[in-house]
């Protein structure tokens, strides 16, 4: 099933080096500043990367509101 998001592949390692990737599989999830919100290494399963989504996605909608 394709995940409802953009997904990057990292074939020349930027990503890694920006990072400090030292594992994988691994997911980085960037807020619309490109600030790092959430981090799962050794895990990619779309019901946890989902359900992390909507975690932040809800707390940054909850900070606007205030």
């Amino acid at each position: 099933e394709a995940m409802p998001y953009l997904v990057a592949s990292d074939a020349s390692e930027k990503i890694h080096d920006a990072y400090f990737v030292r594992g994988i599989p691994l997911v980085i999830i960037l807020d619309a500043e490109h600030r790092v919100r959430k981090v799962i290494t050794g895990e990619d399963d779309a019901a946890l990367v989902s359900k992390s989504l909507k975690g932040l996605l809800l707390t940054e909608s909850t900070e606007r509101e205030k």
